[in-house]
């Protein structure tokens, strides 16, 4: 007969989450024949099941987190698209500067940058600029030389 490893022993299986063979630690016995397990290099937890009939390691199922709850408020996301939106509907038509370290940016200028795509300039400092692209806020490099 097979027996579970012991608590805090490591033993090599698969890793769905790394999709390769992982050691993996266990971290309790749930039952006679299964433990709670943790891979050792992506810390995925997932329940280790023993398959008695067929002296085997049955499939290793992962277990799911409970889900958060939703504020009543909107989310970070949709307050960050509003003020692109925000600043679109003021600044819009205007063609986007390409971005350059070296160029001076003022408070509302339309920019293009290589990676980020479209932004506004929010605010300017001497040595650098906030800059609110469709997803996120960025703070970029102005002035360098």
């Amino acid at each position: 007969m097979i027996t579970l490893p012991k608590v805090a022993s490591s033993f090599y299986t698969h890793c769905n989450k790394c999709e390769q063979e992982r050691y993996h630690k266990v971290i309790a016995h749930i039952t006679k024949a299964s433990a709670k397990i943790e891979c050792e290099i992506c810390h995925s937890k997932k329940t280790y099941k023993l398959d008695e009939g067929k002296n085997k390691v049955a499939k290793v199922k992962k277990t799911t987190k409970p889900s958060k709850k939703k504020s009543a408020g909107p989310s970070l996301e949709e307050v960050q698209n509003a003020k692109f939106k925000e600043l679109y509907a003021k600044i819009g038509d205007v063609k986007p500067q390409p971005y350059r370290m070296a160029s001076i940016y003022p408070i509302d200028t339309k920019i293009e940058h290589p990676k980020f795509g479209v932004g506004f300039v929010a605010a300017s400092f001497p040595d650098k600029i906030e800059v609110v692209f469709e997803d996120v806020n960025r703070h970029l490099v102005q002035g360098r030389k």
